[in-house]
Order: C-alpha cells, then sequence, then structure tokens
C-alpha cells in the first residue's frame, strides 16, 4: 500500500511532494 500512494502521488505532484506526504503518512 505504501509503495502504490507513493507512486500516485510522485505522479500526481512529484517526488517531492510525494516525499512530505509519505513523512506526513507515516
Amino acid at each position: 500500500m505504501r509503495p502504490n500512494i507513493y507512486g500516485n502521488h510522485s505522479l500526481k505532484h512529484g517526488k517531492k511532494r510525494s516525499i512530505q506526504d509519505l513523512k506526513r503518512s507515516c
């Protein structure tokens, strides 16, 4: 589930935003 969300966010917002989202999700 985590890798999926990361890939989705990275495609929608980019890598920088995906990383921030991952930290917030954690």
